[in-house]
């Protein structure tokens, strides 16, 4: 599968859950393909992109709605298969 990426490739996931452990698919794909990965941890419906000042993507915002939880929320980044803060 590596051979279809760049080599440490920065991949966004819009999809709900998928970032809501360290064995949840984000994690894998960081993981599997060196990879800096964004996921939410909740169902979702919506992204929102920061971007730093070179017009790199800085931070991923999700917005989810639930019976626990409405508004936006960060998502969660793993980077080599491990979570960062």
């Amino acid at each position: 599968m590596r051979d279809y990426f760049v080599f440490n490739p920065t991949i966004i996931f819009d999809s709900c859950n998928t970032g809501a452990s360290s064995n949840a698919i984000s994690s894998k794909f960081s993981e599997l393909l060196f990879a800096k990965c964004y996921a939410p941890e909740l169902p979702t419906y919506h992204v929102d992109w920061s971007f730093d000042r070179n017009g790199k993507i800085s931070d991923i915002s999700y917005r989810a709605t639930s019976k626990d939880y409405t508004g936006f929320l960060k998502s969660r980044m793993f980077e080599f298969g491990l979570p960062k803060p």
